[in-house]
């Protein structure tokens, strides 16, 4: 298993070595709040943040949970 937050490592916490999350989803998701913005779309832009943030939030909670302490 890959541990979650290889600070010496990564330099800052990160969430795409963990299942479900990854680089290609990582980059769509910002990409969506991005070309929200270029739309000058804030509703659309915060929308997909939110996304992002709970989808995030919800890979890093199954992961400890699955620690198994």
């Amino acid at each position: 298993m890959i541990p979650f937050f290889r600070l010496q490592d990564m330099g800052q916490k990160s969430s795409i070595k963990l299942p479900e999350r990854g680089m290609n989803v990582s980059f769509n998701e910002h990409k969506k709040i991005f070309d929200a913005i270029l739309r000058k779309d804030p509703v659309k832009a915060e929308e997909n943040a939110k996304k992002h943030m709970q989808k995030t939030k919800k890979a890093v909670l199954e992961y400890f949970d699955n620690l198994n302490f």
